[in-house]
């Protein structure tokens, strides 16, 4: 009549079970190549009907050391892998689920790889300092593991270059006077790049040369002539300067700021200063020296040479005595 039964209490429960792999995807790396040490891999979700994807386990395969490095994801599509070191990467990827359920191991279609190496770059031009000349020619040759993908050029701090390929020449026309800079900068396709910087300098004019001679030009019984100079070039600059005396070489390699003293005789003498600039062009300034060291002779004659009651007549005889210049009387 208590209603108490004898026997044991009635329990209900209920459970799950899920023996299905969620679905395979395949990861992919976010840049086939990169100069960086660090890189992203991504996939698609996979699929789990039962129990839900719970987990992404990552395998990172350096193909080139066959080294590998594991990796616990847990439910997230992606991941940033650091420390990477130069070289070619796989990334293989198993979905899992609640269950544990373990789904395909699936694999990267392309590798990754890495290069932080910059191209070798060698540049150079075909002056070596200064020329006169206002082209000049500029080459190079890249090379790089990764493939050298361009070289460009900038003048004088312009705008950049067409792309060039990796062994190449460029002449560089109607340039003007002065120093010029030609940076050659070569990329490779992992981005790196390396630059290389060329000065060379064009200098069309030659030296200026400012003299002074003394006596001067005009005829002088004076044997000592001096002639003074300065003389510039604000370009590639003086490299020689040298004397002469009637095309006779007197004296090389003097000072661009100095004199020097002639002791001539008789004569026209041409008195030339040569200056020579670093591209090789020259200026000349000539003097001419008109040295005249005899003493003509003058006699004079009357006739009659007594008293006359007439205009006597005068008669003058002159000698020159190797004088060279113009006698007057």
């Amino acid at each position: 009549q208590a209603g108490n039964v004898l026997g044991p209490n009635k329990v209900s429960s209920a459970f799950l079970v899920d023996t299905t792999p969620p679905s395979s995807t395949t990861p992919y790396f976010a840049a086939n190549m990169t100069n960086l040490t660090s890189m992203t891999v991504l996939w698609a979700p996979s699929f789990d009907a039962g129990s839900s994807v719970s987990n992404y386990y990552l395998n990172l395969t350096n193909t080139d050391s066959m080294s590998d490095t594991p990796y616990f994801i847990g439910p997230n599509t992606s991941h940033l892998i650091t420390g990477l070191v130069d070289g070619n990467y796989s990334a293989c990827l198993v979905p899992v689920d609640s269950a544990g359920n373990h789904g395909s191991r699936t694999c990267t279609t392309t590798s990754l790889w890495v290069d932080s190496t910059a191209p070798l770059l060698q540049a150079w031009t075909n002056v070596e300092g200064w020329t006169s000349s206002n082209q000049v020619t500029i080459s190079w040759l890249a090379e790089d593991a990764s493939q050298t993908a361009e070289v460009r050029y900038t003048l004088d701090n312009g705008t950049q270059s067409m792309a060039f390929p990796a062994n190449h020449s460029v002449v560089l026309s109607s340039l003007s006077a002065g120093i010029h800079q030609v940076r050659v900068v070569a990329n490779d396709s992992a981005g790196n790049s390396v630059d290389v910087l060329l000065s060379f300098g064009i200098d069309p004019t030659p030296p200026v040369i400012q003299a002074q001679h003394l006596p001067g030009q005009s005829w002088t019984n004076q044997t000592t002539h001096a002639i003074s100079w300065n003389i510039t070039d604000s370009l590639s600059g003086v490299s020689n300067v040298a004397l002469f005396l009637n095309g006779v070489l007197v004296q090389d390699n003097v000072s661009v700021n100095g004199m020097w003293n002639y002791t001539l005789g008789s004569g026209t003498h041409n008195i030339t200063i040569v200056a020579t600039n670093d591209v090789g062009l020259n200026s000349t300034w000539t003097s001419i020296a008109l040295v005249d060291s005899a003493t003509p002779s003058l006699t004079c004659s009357v006739y009659p040479n007594t008293w006359t009651s007439t205009t006597p007549s005068f008669y003058f005889d002159v000698q020159v005595n190797g004088s060279v210049s113009n006698v007057v009387y």
